[in-house]
């Protein structure tokens, strides 16, 4: 499995999600005196339930904060990031970084070295701060940290590896193939409702979605494509394509099958022995006697 690119926003309590939908509630620590001593502000975690090759990168934490009833705050912070049983931390540049009052981000950089991630690690980063003082501060004078909604940029820019799609062999029904691809993650049935997927054949995307059963602990997505009667190849090149998050970097897998079509259309939809996953944007069956 290859490392990606892959934003791990902070939500609930003390999470990270990958998943746009996860950003659902606003959470928020509050710091109203100055911090002379060592305090953590929050640790995030979660457990990609995968493997695979982690590169060598520099990943970012970023944290929205707000300053009331002060100028601004000097602070000192470190950032700690765990996988697995390795340890890297980067902190604030040196000198006690001033932030004005108001709103903004605190960012600070942590260089990961490579490894190796097993579906048992757990990754997870803390904020701690090492000195915080209030400059003018008025008699209420406080800072939030704020995360975990779709207003607040609070996230870590990551590298891991968490997914793998593989093709299987087009099955030929007439002159129909229905496309198998199994999604192979920790994530389970969430990957199919919170992420996009596509197919393309012969460079042409597929409109409508696959059909999606389980398989064992992954997700099983099949499409029909069905040939024109211009069609009179031996071969399809086949594309899929998801994409996890908004924006965010996708995982491709290709390849060029063999096919022998048959006569006739076959069928247009694909039924397989396994149930269809019912994801949360699935319709209801409604009945009316």
């Amino acid at each position: 499995c290859e490392s990606q690119a892959i934003d791990l926003f902070l939500t609930g309590g003390s999470s990270l999600s990958p998943f746009d939908g996860d950003r659902n509630e606003l959470n928020s620590k509050s710091l109203t005196s100055s911090v002379p001593n060592e305090e953590s502000i929050g640790t995030w975690s979660f457990q990609p339930g995968y493997h695979g090759d982690i590169n060598s990168e520099e990943w970012t934490f970023t944290i929205t904060y707000e300053v009331e009833n002060a100028a601004g705050v000097q602070l000192n912070a470190t950032v700690i990031i765990n996988i697995g049983p390795n340890q890297f931390t980067g902190q604030t540049p040196a000198g006690d970084p001033y932030i004005p009052g108001g709103s903004g981000s605190l960012t600070t950089s942590v260089q990961v070295d490579a490894g190796t991630l097993v579906s048992s690690d757990t990754v997870s980063v803390e904020l701690v701060m090492s000195s915080l003082v209030f400059v003018v501060p008025g008699s209420d004078a406080k800072i939030d940290f704020l995360w975990g909604d779709e207003d607040h940029e609070s996230k870590l820019e990551a590298n891991l590896p968490l997914m793998d799609i593989d093709i299987s062999e087009p099955i030929v029904d007439g002159r129909t193939l229905h496309i198998p691809a199994i999604l192979r993650s920790g994530f389970s049935q969430k990957l199919v409702e919170e992420g996009t997927i596509t197919c393309s054949v012969n460079g042409e995307l597929l409109s409508g979605e696959p059909v999606k059963t389980p398989s064992g602990q992954d997700v099983k997505a099949t499409w029909s494509w069905t040939a024109d009667e211009s069609f009179s190849g031996d071969s399809v090149q086949i594309e899929i394509n998801y994409v996890m998050q908004s924006g965010g970097s996708s995982w491709l897998a290709s390849g060029q099958f063999e096919i022998h079509l048959e006569e006739g259309d076959g069928s247009e939809t694909y039924y397989g022995s396994e149930e269809p996953i019912r994801t949360n944007n699935s319709n209801g069956l409604s009945v009316i006697i």
